[in-house]
Formats: structure tokens, C-alpha cells, sequence
């Protein structure tokens, strides 16, 4: 049984309480804890990423903290249904600056991490870590 944990911000702002069942599982937990109060200082594409990823993903994720920081207030979020093929193409084919990449297996996920890379010119240099879930993939940027 899959129990709903819905952070809204805006009921997390307006009553300081985190809404939804209590985690019964200790991936539940982890996804608690880690959205947790941290849920006010997230951008809101970050926030509505981590809601939907799902429960089993979440050992990986906090493992993956230690690589790119707390997920959602330190970096960016986001899930795509793009391969890790897919994102070596565009660092091959597109990337302003293609930095440096590697191939690195979080929590046995395998996943890339480039750094120093910047898409377009003008924008930031950055770091990114996608992570292959199967289904979709998980993207950290910072």
C-alpha cells in the first residue's frame, strides 16, 4: 500500500504542519525527513519533483546528497523521461561547454555527472547528476 505524503507549500506555510499519513515504511521516512522543513526554502519545480518521485528512490537520492547537497534547497530537481544516452548526445552535440563527465553508480543506480558544463552560452556553469531510475530519470543541478 502506497501512502500519499503531500507537502503543499502552501499549507506548510499557513499552518507550520506538514500535511498527510505518516510514513510507515523507512523510505517514507527518508522522504519525510528529507522534505521535511526544508520544504519552505525549495523552489516549487524542485518541491513538485520530489513529491512524485517515487518512495524507493529515495535511498538513492540522499545517498546522492553527498555528491550534490541537501536535494531541492542546494540544487534543482527535476524528472525527465530523457536517457543518460540522450544527455551524453547533448553534451556531445549541444552543450555550450561540455565539461567534465563520468559515470558513477549511486546506491547501484547507474548515472552520470558532468561538471562544468554550460548548455548555453551565457548562462552559469554548472554541475548536473542524472540518475537512471528505469522509467524516468532524476536530474541535480548546481
Amino acid at each position: 500500500m502506497r501512502i500519499p505524503l503531500v507537502y503543499s507549500r502552501q499549507i506548510v506555510e499557513a499552518t507550520g504542519e506538514r500535511p498527510g499519513t505518516a510514513p510507515t515504511t523507512e523510505d517514507q521516512t527518508m522522504k519525510l525527513e528529507t522534505i521535511g522543513d526544508d520544504a519552505n526554502y525549495m523552489d516549487d519545480d524542485s518541491l513538485a519533483a520530489l513529491e512524485s518521485l517515487d518512495d524507493s528512490a529515495w535511498p538513492v537520492l540522499v545517498e546522492a546528497a553527498r555528491i550534490a547537497g541537501d536535494p531541492g534547497v542546494d540544487n534543482e530537481i527535476a524528472l525527465t523521461h530523457e536517457t543518460l544516452d540522450d544527455f551524453d548526445a547533448s553534451r556531445r552535440n549541444g552543450w555550450s561547454e561540455r565539461g567534465e563527465r563520468r559515470e558513477i553508480e549511486v546506491g547501484g543506480v547507474a548515472g552520470r555527472m558532468y561538471t562544468g558544463i554550460q548548455i548555453a552560452r551565457g548562462q552559469r556553469r554548472q554541475n548536473l547528476v542524472v540518475l537512471d531510475f528505469g522509467n524516468q530519470r532524476l536530474t541535480m543541478v548546481w
